[in-house]
């Protein structure tokens, strides 16, 4: 019964109403946007890589750790 369901369901629907409330914040209807058209596994793996990224640079932010170009940066404004 849900096969059925699934599979004439458009995934893309939820999207469409994210890319068009205008009360959503204009960076989540960038994203439904680009998320448009996108199949299902794909936008599940990208979007499980993307969070990781985040939360190893957040990881990284507390703990203190700086990566080179980071330190550039600082350096670039004390002078």
């Amino acid at each position: 019964m849900i096969d059925d369901f699934l599979a004439g369901f458009d995934f893309n629907l939820p999207l469409i109403d994210a890319v068009n409330d205008p009360d959503l914040p204009d960076m989540r209807s960038e994203i439904a946007a680009l998320a448009l058209g996108e199949g299902l596994d794909s936008g599940y793996y990208e979007t499980q890589e993307l969070a990781e990224t985040f939360l190893e640079a957040a990881r990284e932010a507390n703990a203190g750790i700086c990566t080179a170009t980071s330190q550039l940066k600082g350096q670039r404004h004390r002078r």
